[in-house]
């Protein structure tokens, strides 16, 4: 049994009694609807033990569950052993999600506890709509939650600072002026910004207040004439100067609330899904919202010539590092290293790229089995040597002065089952079809999807997450609106987009393959019928040939994986020394049938 999230589960039930609350759920969230969390928003974890970044605890009175989606199933599985918490697996036939727990769980007149500022708008709605006659708390003041949870973390505000023009591309002044464009077009006096990285990206701006993600706790204002900020004002106050400049007018974080709800423009633009239900319900009610996707959100998708000179240069560097850790770990898997200190070896060697400032998120690295938990971190409990046997799958990222990366490899080390070079090379021919596609420009990318998963799907094999993400600018490494997965709605690329490359296979209790590149969208041939699109790899990097069974590959699939190694190996060439030169040429030499 898990004590600890037993006797918290208890405390909350407890809170939930005195206020006459019969359910409560618990998102994965913070009031910026942010996908990583500062330690101080991490409640489900605190009161599940479940680590993932995405995942609703619901807890009634003698039940709970964590509902979580395909790259969790097995960590989520081992994680709630012992809690009394029932797992729920997302997207899978038959298996419930939080509308249909709440639904068959609750009766008329049941009180539901959720709070306000970390589910959004739209989740509010479908709640109401599909739970007929439940009564429900949205407010902060009946919060059972947070009395309950006694040493979570206190929020604190790290200091603010500018990113330099060289740097940006484009001033916050005109990117402020695109957005008001945009806004007059949907014939908008006013726009709510909630979104940490969007602020971070207008503005110019980066912070430290979420680990990997150089954000700053903020909200915006956007109107006709002014923009407002809301940050903490301490945290703010080596920038004063730039939002002077760019005509921003500087608030205390804690002032925004109060303010919308005393602003009146005529419409306001306002992304019902993309906002706390506590910012939607502020608003005064005579107040016209247009439900659309923030402008700002669109524009910064679409990178401009600047970051995309610096993130190709930065991508040559990392990619570097990325293959000196390959080296090292194939030739050094005798037992001195574990998957921990493989981690942070590899980190060791990324700090002495140029620019770089810390890891774009916790590196991933998974040996032999273990890799078949889709995001495993490793820990102390969990930790295992490593030697010449099987594979070690590493997925990692670097934030640098001018890109945020992150790849996938997995290396050989020794011994292979024919299994896992079968699925390691559909796995490679997936990742290399989407790579090569060309495509018309209108073409949605769940369309793309299938040109990823046709290896797969063809073997009867298939993996339970997205084949692509966007990917943010000195950001979030994981950036909407690009989304490659045949489920979902994403608008159409544009060039200037980028996004991740990253078909995979997992077979519990024995191995777990990933690929990943990350894509830039770039213009192709424009004829008689449209305009078409291309990827272009901004990774450079080796894929091991060691575990690759050439034979099954169908000979375009050949041919690309050797032209991309051609340009791996001249992009390397120019920035590693004359002995990585001699193991480059091997790690990346051309592979045949015969």
């Amino acid at each position: 049994m898990n004590k600890t999230i037993h006797e918290r589960l208890s405390l909350l039930r407890n809170e939930m009694s005195k206020r006459k609350i019969d359910a409560c759920i618990i998102p994965s969230s913070d009031p910026h609807i942010s996908e990583y969390l500062n330690e101080c928003f991490k409640y489900r974890q605190y009161f599940s033990g479940f680590t993932g970044s995405s995942g609703t605890l619901y807890v009634t009175s003698d039940k709970a569950y964590l509902i979580t989606d395909g790259r969790y199933f097995l960590q989520a599985e081992k994680q709630l052993d012992g809690t009394g918490i029932s797992l729920v697996r997302a997207g899978i036939p038959g298996e419930p999600d939080i509308f249909t727990l709440c639904k068959n769980t609750l009766k008329e007149n049941n009180t539901v506890f959720a709070s306000g500022k970390y589910i959004t708008a739209g989740f509010y709605k479908k709640l109401k709509e599909l739970s007929v006659g439940c009564v429900f708390l949205i407010d902060t003041e009946n919060d059972p939650v947070t009395p309950s949870a006694k040493d979570i973390a206190t929020q604190k505000f790290g200091k603010i600072h500018a990113l330099p023009f060289e740097l940006a591309g484009k001033s916050a002044s005109d990117k402020i002026a695109e957005i008001r464009a945009q806004m007059a077009k949907k014939s908008a006096d006013g726009h709510i910004v909630t979104s940490l990285e969007e602020i971070a990206w207008i503005l110019n701006l980066r912070g430290s207040d979420i680990k990997n993600t150089p954000v700053f706790f903020a909200y915006m204002y956007i109107d006709e004439k002014d923009t407002y900020l809301f940050a903490d004002t301490d945290a703010a106050s080596g920038v004063v100067g730039e939002l002077s400049q760019s005509g921003v007018k500087l608030y205390d974080y804690t002032e925004f609330y109060s303010f919308i709800s005393s602003v009146r423009p005529g419409k306001l633009l306002l992304n019902v899904s993309g906002v706390n239900f506590a910012v939607y319900s502020s608003v005064d009610k005579s107040v016209e919202i247009i439900d659309s996707t923030d402008p700002g959100m669109l524009f910064k998708a679409v990178k401009n010539e600047t970051e995309i000179a610096y993130i190709k240069k930065m991508h040559v560097y990392d990619g570097l590092a990325v293959a000196r850790f390959m080296h090292l770990i194939k030739n050094c898997a005798n037992g001195e290293y574990t998957e921990i200190t493989a981690s942070e070896k590899l980190q060791e060697i990324r700090k002495k790229c140029p620019d770089y400032l810390c890891d774009s998120f916790d590196t991933i690295c998974g040996y032999k089995d273990h890799a078949a938990i889709i995001h495993y971190k490793a820990t102390p409990d969990t930790d295992i040597a490593i030697f010449k046997d099987g594979a070690l799958l590493v997925d990692s990222g670097g934030q640098y002065n001018g890109a945020t990366t992150d790849i996938t490899r997995v290396f050989a080390l020794g011994e292979l089952e024919y299994e896992f070079k079968l699925h390691y090379t559909a796995v490679c021919c997936a990742m290399l079809r989407l790579l090569n596609a060309k495509f018309k420009s209108d073409t949605r990318p769940c369309v793309l999807d299938m040109l990823a998963r046709e290896p797969l799907w063809k073997l009867g094999l298939d993996y339970m997450h997205g084949t692509g993400h966007g990917v943010g600018y000195m950001l979030s490494v994981h950036e909407g609106p690009c989304s490659i997965h045949y489920g979902n709605n994403a608008p159409a690329f544009r060039p200037g987009m980028i996004v991740s490359d990253e078909p995979g296979m997992y077979v519990d209790g024995k191995h777990g393959i990933r690929i990943e590149n990350i894509l830039l969208c770039v213009d192709d041939i424009k004829n008689e019928y449209g305009q078409f699109f291309r990827f272009e790899s901004l990774t450079v990097a080796p894929i091991d040939l060691d575990a690759i069974l050439p034979e099954l590959m169908e000979q375009s699939d050949i041919d690309a994986l050797n032209s991309y190694h051609s340009f791996v190996y001249e992009s390397l060439s120019a920035v590693c020394n004359a002995v990585e030169l001699e193991w480059l040429r091997h790690y990346t030499r051309p592979i045949s049938k015969s």
